[in-house]
C-alpha cells in the first residue's frame, strides 16, 4: 500500500478517532483510577482482533504481522489531571475537577486509530506492534513499573515510538528534535524557618517572608549564572505558602520547585546549588532553610535514526 492509500485510509476513520477521544474526554481518570479507560481500551483492541494482557490498568496490545521482522512499540499515557474543566463543549468533562488537560485522551485515540490501520494490513506487517497504554504519567511514572512488569519482552521491542500533541504548531506540521527532548526533573521542598515577631518591631524577630523572597529571586538567576547557554535547565517556584496575619512577621515558609535538566548531571548540580543558596540566604538573616529533593522521570532521549525514520514517514 503507498503512503497516499494509507493517508486516506486515516482520513476514513478520523470520525471514528475523534469519537474515542470525545468519549474519553467526558470520563477523565487520574493516574492509577483509570479503570474505565482501560475497560475502553481492552474492548476496542478487542473489536480489531487484537490479543491485550493488562495489569492494573496498565494495557499492552500486541500485533503479530504475518511476515517476519522486529518488534516495534507504540505508546500512549492515559491519565488526565485534576483540573476543573470550562467551556461549553457538549464533550466537556462530566467529572467535576479532573480534566484531559494535557492530551492523554487525544494519544489513546491517536493510537487506536493506528492500531486498527495495522490490524487491516496484518498480511503485510513485517514482524510485531505492541500497543503500550502507560497509567500514571502525571504522577508515580507508570512507565517504570510497565518495563518492570516486562512489557518490553516476549517479544523484546526493539524501538518505542511515541507522541505528543502540541497546541502551539498548525495542524498538520510534526515537530522533531535529536538528542535530549525532554529534560529530567526534581521537585524540591524549600522550608525556610526565621522567628516569629509583631510587624511593628521587625528588629526582634527573623522575617521568613523576606528570606524566601531573596530565596526565591536567587532561584530563578541560578540557570542564567551556573548553566552553560551550550546547556539547557529550567527552575520554576510554583507554590509560597507562609505567615498568618498582616502585622505579624512570619517564622517559616514553606516553597516548591521543579527542576528540569537535559542531563542527571545537571539536575545533581542544579539541587547542591540551589541547596547552598537557600541556606546561604538564610542564615545571612539570622534563619535557616533546608531542601529535600524528590526526583522525578530520567531526560528522553531521541535516537537519531529513529527521528529521521519519523521525519521521511510525516513527510
Amino acid at each position: 500500500m503507498s503512503e497516499h492509500d494509507l493517508l486516506a485510509a486515516a482520513r476514513a476513520i478520523e470520525p471514528w478517532i475523534v469519537g474515542i477521544r470525545r468519549g474519553l474526554h467526558m470520563k477523565p481518570e487520574l493516574g492509577l483510577e483509570e479503570k474505565e479507560t482501560a475497560d475502553e481500551i481492552e474492548a476496542r483492541l478487542a473489536e480489531l482482533g487484537i490479543e491485550s494482557t493488562r495489569r492494573g490498568t496498565a494495557v499492552v496490545g500486541l500485533l503479530r504481522g504475518d511476515l517476519p521482522g522486529p518488534c516495534v512499540a507504540l505508546r500512549a499515557d492515559i491519565d488526565a489531571l485534576p483540573i476543573r474543566e470550562e467551556g461549553g463543549a457538549e464533550y466537556r468533562s462530566r467529572r467535576d475537577g479532573v480534566m484531559h488537560a494535557c492530551g492523554h485522551d487525544a494519544h489513546v485515540a491517536i493510537q487506536l486509530g493506528a492500531a486498527r490501520l495495522l490490524a487491516g494490513r496484518k498480511e503485510s506487517l513485517r514482524g510485531s506492534v505492541k500497543f503500550l497504554f502507560q497509567p500514571a504519567e502525571e504522577t508515580v511514572g507508570g512507565a517504570d513499573t510497565m518495563v518492570k512488569d516486562g512489557c518490553l519482552e516476549n517479544p523484546r521491542v526493539e524501538r518505542v515510538y511515541g507522541l505528543h500533541v502540541m497546541p502551539y504548531l498548525p495542524v498538520g506540521e510534526v515537530e522533531v528534535k535529536k538528542g535530549a527532548l525532554c529534560g529530567c526533573s526534581a521537585t524540591l521542598a524549600v522550608e525556610v524557618r526565621g522567628k516569629g515577631a509583631h510587624g511593628a518591631y521587625p528588629e526582634t524577630g527573623i522575617d521568613a517572608i523576606l528570606i524566601a523572597a531573596n530565596v526565591v529571586t536567587s532561584l530563578n538567576t541560578l540557570v542564567s549564572r551556573y548553566v552553560s547557554p551550550l546547556e539547557e535547565a529550567v527552575i520554576t517556584v510554583g507554590t509560597i505558602a507562609g505567615g498568618t496575619k498582616s502585622n505579624i512577621l512570619a517564622d517559616s515558609v514553606a516553597m516548591r520547585a521543579t527542576l528540569r535538566a537535559t542531563s542527571g548531571a545537571m539536575r545533581d548540580a542544579l539541587i547542591a546549588r540551589a541547596r547552598s543558596v537557600a541556606e546561604g540566604i538564610a542564615a545571612a538573616y539570622g534563619g535557616s532553610a533546608s531542601v529535600e529533593a524528590s526526583l522525578g522521570y530520567e531526560a528522553l532521549v531521541n535516537h537519531d535514526a529513529a527521528v529521521d525514520e519519523i521525519v521521511g514517514a510525516a513527510s
